[in-house]
């Protein structure tokens, strides 16, 4: 994830002296001005500035590392914030302005690609919702009452992507039994890819992941008789 100080810094780059400089193409997706900078002389990356219908100013994207890259981000930006692109740009300029000026990184309570990730399939960022309540309040938004959180795609740079919350199911156990039971469960819960949170109580336990993932582990649970009778014992 970039800091709030790199993003300050990529926004600040004044478009109508760039443009004159380094501007190496101009096109229009549906409604949004994409345009296309060399980032410096003899550099093969390429710096995107957007400007929606309604907006006055031209506001940056990003820097990537070439002009196929640079235009595949671009359309995927504006297929991310479909109508709500304003929105979106606006999210940016508010962050940035946000920023600490001395550069601090602000650190958050949760991990990209650990507490939650970038579902290709969906569009998405896959993120249970107690750790989007953890997520710096400058890093995430809602529009039109969707939650959304900026996400770093790697080369394709930052992106403000919309949120889709996982699935979280709770069962208790026998306080006990649980120390013959979290083992046996930690395993089928790893074969599957969901993870689990023993609550400090040590009779909740908490299963986060997808619906489907979730489903299936509750199978493989049913199909473990020694499991099952320690788990229904009260």
């Amino acid at each position: 994830m970039k800091t709030f100080e790199e993003l300050r810094t990529i926004l600040e780059v004044n478009f109508k002296a760039d443009h004159k400089k380094f501007h190496i193409a101009t096109a229009k997706i549906k409604n949004t001005e994409i345009h296309y900078h060399q980032e410096k002389k003899g550099s093969k990356k390429v710096r995107v500035f957007v400007k929606p219908k309604s907006s006055k100013e031209h506001e940056e994207l990003g820097v990537f590392r070439d002009m196929n890259q640079a235009r595949k981000s671009a359309e995927q930006f504006v297929k991310l914030m479909g109508e709500d692109i304003d929105e979106g740009v606006s999210f940016l300029k508010k962050i940035v302005k946000k920023a600490k000026p001395d550069g601090e990184v602000i650190r958050e309570a949760v991990l990209q690609g650990k507490d939650y990730v970038f579902d290709k399939k969906k569009k998405k960022v896959v993120i249970s919702k107690d750790n989007y309540k953890k997520v710096q309040r400058d890093s995430k938004t809602k529009i039109k009452g969707v939650p959304y959180i900026m996400y770093n795609m790697g080369n394709q740079g930052t992106v403000l992507a919309p949120v889709h919350f996982e699935e979280d199911n709770t069962m208790s156990v026998r306080k006990q039994n649980m120390s013959k039971v979290k083992p046996m469960l930690q395993k089928l819960a790893k074969a599957r890819g969901v993870p689990l949170k023993f609550e400090p109580d040590g009779i909740n336990i908490t299963f986060k992941g997808k619906g489907k993932d979730i489903d299936n582990l509750m199978r493989d649970i049913e199909k473990n008789k020694t499991l099952m009778k320690l788990m229904e014992s009260q």
